[in-house]
């Protein structure tokens, strides 16, 4: 699999929250009838919300909401420090013709303190307003138990039938060996009426771990990914930890359907050597898609986003692989379908550690910044009706061992002090950023992980959709010389080219942008944190090149200088639009 990379192209438990964190949080939550409709859900009224300053109260932030004709808010905090990360609409659960929403905030208390610093608050906006609440755990130094912040807590909505949504908080990433949260909070409209010693008001839990996790995982990976994964029509929760563990909770009734346990590197000719070598990491984006056999898979792409020209680790671990339910509405027959192992950044020494001075013995070389690897988007895409995946690849030119080995052995001899781990990083980025090479782009099939094509000195930023008449999607390729430094330096962008690929597999070119320039990208989500609705990533997030709507039914795309381009139907080209 992946065999065109060289060929020519064809074109601890924390289950006692101190329900007291919620008291002065916010201002007193108003009561409000938990009472939940037996029929279809009212059809709702469209609205448009925004959080800002109140107008009662400048320095408190409310949640404003308009429908129609009508303006009305809602406090969401007295404190001006706190601020709002995500909020929509989350469908009908309440009487009346408004649906119910969420807003996910900083509170604006000190992260890692002992007051919570992230909150998910639901508000009734037929007028009830602010009736749910939950917050990610602070810090308890009586436990050693360090706060969860924004940054290793993982926000998530499940779709439910009528197109009601419930979100929730779970634990991020975290070591196992230390305090845990070990629960998530998700929201239930029946529980209103009570406050769960744990998730709050209007908040029921769910544990968030599986036995034995610490001995098994002993890490948690940050975020996870959203999937209806034994068709009930309630999406379900999967957690991914280290050693290749997934753990799927039913959305519905938050019940342990499945346990999986993969082991991607198995692929690697050094497996058999160590199988363990790179400890069976998740990290990097989850994409669920319906197979050609009409199953739900999904693909992993283990890799960094486009872009990174900063980090020579390149996600440690680089491959692609498709994770398979083999029994229709099963999550715990999931198997490997394939795996394309790629490669992984260090060298690996034999166990155990031999005596300084004694002759170090390889288990695995390094690949160091080699066979680098950019995943693009969500990382799934069409040929034809065909499922594809593409990604960026980097060969180093000239190949040279990794570099500062020496530090590497001393760090694993010596049981990676933080002194020498220090000395490795600042050595690694010094040697890495500079050295050479070339990008191209690789394309394997989602079937079987077959590779079908590739693209030489290019590198793909993004999938844009409506950018070309009758194109559903085409690609941003960046034309790159034979070599460049891996960060970038000295090297100047050239004009960005469009292209599709067809049903065959091979290049459409559909012309190149009037300017140079390299498209200014974005994060699904503020500040690269956790989120899951729908695909997920436990590692720099998923990246999008920035677009905006046309009166034609197709988009413009911005530069990074601040130029949007887009399509002319009259000059049947691209040029700088206004």
């Amino acid at each position: 699999m992946g065999e065109l990379r060289t060929v020519t192209p064809v074109l601890g438990l924390f289950s006692e929250r101190v329900v007291l964190n919620l008291a002065g949080l916010l201002p007193a939550i108003v009561m409000a009838s938990a009472l939940l409709l037996s029929n279809p859900a009212h059809a709702q009224q469209a609205v448009a919300l925004t959080v800002r300053g109140c107008s009662h109260q400048p320095q408190a932030w409310c949640l404003e909401v308009t429908a129609g004709t009508t303006q009305r808010e809602f406090q969401l905090s007295p404190n001006r420090a706190a601020h709002a990360v995500l909020w929509g609409t989350i469908g009908n659960h309440f009487p009346g013709s408004l649906p119910a929403a969420y807003v996910y905030w900083e509170t604006g208390a000190p992260e890692g303190g002992v007051a919570p610093s992230i909150a998910l608050s639901i508000f009734d906006l037929n007028g009830a307003g602010l009736v749910a609440q939950t917050v990610a755990p602070g810090a308890d130094p009586s436990r050693n138990f360090e706060a969860y912040t924004i940054h290793d807590t993982y926000f998530g909505i499940v779709r439910g039938p009528q197109g009601k949504e419930y979100p929730f908080l779970a634990p991020g990433q975290r070591y196992l060996n230390k305090p845990h949260w070990t629960y998530l909070c998700i929201f239930d409209p029946t529980a209103i009426d009570s406050l769960n010693p744990s998730c709050g008001r209007g908040f029921k839990p769910y544990n968030a771990t599986f036995p034995n996790a610490e001995r098994l995982a002993g890490f948690r990976h940050n975020g996870g990914w959203i999937q209806d994964t034994n068709n009930d029509g309630w999406d379900d929760i999967n957690l991914p930890f280290l050693h290749g563990y997934i753990l799927v909770i039913e959305g519905r009734t938050g019940a342990h359907i499945a346990l999986n346990h993969i082991e991607p590197a198995k692929s690697d000719p050094y497996y058999a050597v160590d199988p363990v070598f790179d400890s069976g990491r998740l990290y990097g984006s989850y994409t669920p898609f319906t197979s050609v056999e009409g199953k739900q898979d999904v693909l992993i792409a283990a890799g960094n986003p486009v872009g990174s020209f900063d980090d020579v680790d390149c996600n440690v671990s680089r491959y692609f692989a498709v994770l398979e339910t083999e029994v229709p509405n099963d999550p715990q027959s999931r198997r490997l379908k394939w795996s394309d192992y790629i490669s992984f950044m260090s060298t690996i020494f034999q166990h155990p550690p031999h005596a300084t001075g004694a002759e170090a013995v390889i288990a695995r070389p390094g690949d160091f910044i080699n066979k680098c690897v950019h995943r693009i988007s969500d990382s799934v895409f069409h040929a034809g009706q065909r499922l594809i995946t593409i990604y960026n690849y980097f060969t180093q030119v000239p190949l040279v061992p990794e570099p500062c080995l020496d530090l590497r052995l001393r760090e694993w001899k010596e049981h990676f002090p933080p002194a020498l781990m220090k000395a490795w990083r600042a050595c690694a980025d010094n040697t890495g950023l500079s050295m050479t090479g070339t990008w191209s782009a690789q394309v394997l099939d989602l079937e079987n992980g077959r590779g079908i094509n590739q693209w030489p000195n290019a590198y793909f930023w993004d999938r844009v959709y409506h950018f070309v008449p009758g194109q559903r999607e085409v690609f941003l390729v960046e034309p790159m010389p034979n070599k460049v430094r891996f960060d970038q330096k000295g090297y100047n962008p050239q004009p960005l080219m469009v292209a599709g690929i067809d049903a065959n597999f091979r290049w459409q070119r559909f012309g190149a942008f009037p300017v140079a320039g390299r498209p200014r990208m974005q994060p699904s989500t503020p500040y690269q944190i956790p989120i899951g609705i729908g695909f997920g990533a436990s590692w720099r997030d998923v990246w999008s090149v920035v677009t905006r709507p046309r009166p034609d039914g197709l988009v413009d795309i911005q530069l990074q200088d601040g130029r949007w381009i887009g399509y002319s139907s009259a000059q049947h080209t691209f040029v700088v639009q206004p």
